[in-house]
């Protein structure tokens, strides 16, 4: 109690805190305060899974857009223009074919066929049947990987054979694990190669091709790597020739 110079009595009960009160305080706080920075950083850490993933999506549908176009457009000799080669030097031009043999394209199928879906990057606006051919190369930033580039030659220069060897055509797609082409017959069996212009074939052009990408995780090297799958019609196809 304290009084005043007119006898009032007033009540003193302000108390500070102990030390032990001001050290739990400090202890719950820190406890608060690394609950919000690991929910945080865990927040952060699911926001750049998903930006990664979303790169992947877009990478691999970009792509396959590309390639759907480029056979949605393809074009081949039909019976009554088409003449089966007499020789093996003597090859149709508008013939479809794929590889998984070809030691120049990394590790991977060549596929090789011709379409009217030709990307001018010269600028010209030059338009016309073009031979397009998929093959695959190292990538030159992850030994791991693989990317999928796009040869696009325009159609006077389709009658020339022509290595892949040292080339540099435009990249379709990266971080690619593996790519798969598998092709429908007329009876829907299907096949991983295929050569319009073999016996083995009958002569025949597919029906249909399913393509297969595999892109690698960016998480980890050994996580699971994305899938990516889609069937194109041909809008022709050549039947057996017998």
């Amino acid at each position: 109690m304290i009084k005043t110079a007119r006898g009032i009595s007033i009540s003193n009960n302000m108390e500070g805190f102990t030390l032990l009160e001001v050290l739990m305080a400090i202890f719950l706080f820190s406890i608060i305060m690394t609950i919000v920075l690991f929910s945080f950083s865990g927040a952060m850490s699911n926001v750049e899974n998903i930006q990664n993933t979303i790169s992947v999506y877009e990478s691999a549908k970009s792509a396959m857009d590309r390639m759907i176009m480029d056979l949605e457009s393809a074009r081949v000799a039909m019976p009554g223009t088409y003449t089966k080669p007499a020789t093996g030097d003597d090859k149709d031009p508008w013939r479809i074919t794929c590889t998984t043999d070809n030691l120049l394209s990394g590790s991977g199928p060549v596929l090789r066929f011709v379409s009217q879906a030709h990307v001018d990057l010269s600028g010209n606006q030059k338009n016309g049947l073009a031979e397009i051919t998929y093959y695959l190369t190292p990538d030159p930033g992850n030994e791991e990987n693989l990317v999928l580039r796009r040869r696009d030659v325009l159609d006077w220069e389709i009658y020339e054979e022509d290595s892949l060897e040292n080339r540099s055509d435009p990249i379709l797609c990266d971080r690619i694990r593996t790519v798969e082409y598998h092709f429908y017959d007329q009876d829907g069996d299907t096949t991983e190669t295929w050569n319009s212009d073999s016996e083995e074939t009958e002569f025949a052009t597919p029906m249909a091709v399913d393509i297969v990408l595999e892109l690698s995780a960016f998480d980890s090297e050994e996580g699971a790597p994305f899938r990516f799958e889609t069937t194109v019609n041909l809008p022709f196809y050549r039947e057996e020739q017998g």
